[in-house]
């Protein structure tokens, strides 16, 4: 079975093309991404294990930090989510210095005693 549409040589029948295309990807910014996650998560290690919430906040702010960098030769692509990874991981790291610096008082208000 030939149609009259159809190139020279084949008998696979024409599908016609769908009238809705399908969305372009959004780009995404996986630095910001990733960032804003570790910042998050250095809050959660800040109520769960605070000791760990040092290197895990020192990390997030880097990491945010090279995440806006990054934003800003994309059009901005992902600075929120660099900025919500600086701000988090400075609150955790701030609040665990705070912990230690509490516990040495503790510490050595207790041995003068």
């Amino acid at each position: 079975m030939t149609y009259p549409d159809a190139p020279q040589g084949t008998d696979a029948p024409q599908h016609p093309q769908s009238p809705y295309a399908m969305p372009a990807a959004e780009p995404k910014n996986g630095l910001a991404l990733a960032a804003m996650i570790v910042g998050i998560v250095s809050l959660v290690t800040l109520i769960l294990v605070w000791f760990m919430a040092i290197p895990v906040g020192i990390v997030a702010i880097v990491l945010g930090v090279v995440a806006r960098r990054e934003a800003s030769k994309r059009a901005g692509l992902g600075r929120g989510q660099a900025t919500a990874a600086i701000i988090c991981g400075s609150i955790a790291l701030v609040l665990s210095i705070v912990v230690v610096a509490l516990m040495v008082l503790v510490v050595v208000s207790g041995t003068n005693t």
